[in-house]
């Protein structure tokens, strides 16, 4: 497992400085108005919670939430992805914390966040129940987990990884229940799946939604 963790880490990296122009430079400005929208309404209006993004790639989701005046962090397996985060923050006059490290094992005592976030990121796991029970261990009593997804089969052309890895993303192409039965499996309660109108996907007709759950 280790040796696919490093050659996943490893794709991110060489793929870091291509990742916002190849994923994020489609997002329209209305697009981006809206994101801001979910994010608020989603979160809720308790700024001073702490908010743990995982899997934070480019630091989409970390600094538009840092940006809105919540307190976030953010952690990513690739340290390539990082390095664009922070310059990306850097930029927008943001102060925030970055670091590296696995999703699955998270450098945080338990019970210690409020609100966990994460964007495309479930369908990357290659054990996505250890990592949804990691998640359940650091949240406070009542936190919440919003994990934002673009729901549709993927084109089974489009391969991140090699075949071999590839064959153990057990979320991939998966539907909006496949999602919110994994986490009601590792013991979230009000676990739901809400379409988020108007955002666009640049893999094409693909639905976001944000599935969410609490610690109960």
């Amino acid at each position: 497992m280790d040796k696919v963790i490093k050659t996943m880490e490893e794709r991110w990296d060489q793929h870091s400085e291509k990742y916002d122009a190849n994923h994020q430079g489609h997002i329209s400005d209305e697009d981006l108005a809206r994101w801001n929208h979910f994010l608020e309404t989603h979160i809720g209006n308790e700024k001073q919670q702490k908010i743990f993004d995982v899997g934070c790639g480019t630091g989409f989701l970390t600094t538009k939430i840092a940006a809105l005046g919540y307190d976030c962090q953010g952690l990513d397996l690739s340290g390539g992805m990082l390095g664009i985060a922070e310059k990306k923050a850097r930029a927008q006059g943001l102060t925030l914390e970055f670091m590296k490290g696995n999703v699955a094992d998270l450098p945080l005592a338990d019970a210690s966040i409020d609100t966990i976030t994460n964007r495309s990121l479930l369908w990357t796991l290659l054990e996505p129940q250890k990592a949804l029970k990691e998640w359940l261990r650091v949240l406070k009593p009542n936190g919440r987990l919003l994990c934002f997804c673009s729901v549709g089969k993927m084109d089974n052309s489009c391969h991140h990884y090699e075949q071999e890895i590839e064959e153990k993303l057990a979320l991939k192409g998966a539907a909006a229940s496949d999602y919110c039965r994994q986490l009601e499996q590792a013991g979230f309660g009000l676990v739901e799946a809400v379409l988020l109108e108007g955002i666009h996907s640049h893999h094409g007709n693909s639905p976001w939604y944000v599935i969410k759950g609490r610690k109960i």
